[in-house]
């Protein structure tokens, strides 16, 4: 177990390391054209959360451009409240077939836009697609909801300084490394039951202010005949600690990856 932990965070370390060389680009690219966006807070070295990013811009070109683009692909592609999407019976079904499902598919169509439109797609989506325009990557965190919930999806739109990609022989940016410092609550709320030691349950009672790290790994599998889904591997650990003492808080394997990563250009030679 130890080994797999080792090889995990390894994988993810230089993931982050080759992500590096774009991190002052984008730290750039959001002071002068998304510079009030708190989602973007820790890219950059001594960034806080509520701080002024914007004292040293002096024309709105360049965000009002970022916010116009934006919002001009919430409006083609995913607009809230209209049917962007349908389903429809594919070429392998004859014309019986296909009318005879129709109905079917058209009801299930309407049951989708509910719960789309009913979650925080729309907001979550919109911050993709202002750090598409700004930086040229986005992710979006995409989960089954708590059930009781007026809708079954809850979105995440992960700001950059959380994630670091991989590239696949393919091509695809589908192997996803999301970092983040989580307190005890997050973590029971997330994961319910915990298995962690001792001496960290009693670090936590004693600093309402301790963290842990938090690295949730999303690494597509590979059988004989392709793709078998993807493996989740959600781990904590203190970084000033020894290694040896991260705990795996859950492992599963999902059918599709919950992160859909996307770029608006690939430069040679790397993943973003």
């Amino acid at each position: 177990m130890e080994d797999k932990i080792e090889q995990i965070i390894e994988r993810y370390q230089k993931a982050e390391q080759r992500k590096q060389s774009w991190q002052s680009h984008w730290q750039e690219c959001y002071e002068y054209a998304l510079p009030n966006c708190e989602h973007t807070a820790g890219l950059g070295s001594g960034d806080n959360y509520g701080s002024k990013r914007n004292i040293d811009l002096f024309d709105g070109t360049a965000a009002d451009a970022v916010e116009q683009l934006a919002s001009s692909l919430l409006a083609e592609l995913t607009p809230p409240w209209a049917k962007w999407f349908g389903l429809k019976a594919g070429n392998e079904l004859g014309d019986v077939e296909s009318q005879q499902i129709a109905g079917t598919l058209e009801k299930t169509t309407s049951i989708m836009l509910q719960n789309f439109e009913h979650s925080n797609f729309a907001v979550e989506v919109h911050q993709c697609y202002l750090d598409l325009v700004t930086a040229g990557t986005a992710c979006l965190m995409f989960e089954e909801a708590a059930l009781g919930e007026a809708t079954a999806f809850r979105f995440y739109a992960v700001p950059l300084s959380e994630i670091a990609l991989e590239e696949s022989i393919g091509g695809k940016i589908d192997t996803t490394f999301r970092s983040s410092l989580v307190g005890l609550s997050q973590l029971q709320v997330r994961f319910g039951e915990l298995n962690l030691s001792d001496d960290t349950m009693k670090r936590f009672s004693e600093d309402s202010s301790y963290k842990l790290k938090l690295l949730e790994a999303v690494i597509p599998q590979y059988g004989s005949y392709g793709s078998s889904g993807y493996k989740y591997t959600a781990l904590v650990y203190d970084e000033n600690s020894s290694l040896s003492e991260a705990v795996i808080l859950k492992e599963g394997v999902f059918a599709t990856s919950p992160f859909i990563n996307f770029r608006w250009l690939k430069a040679p030679g790397e993943v973003y």
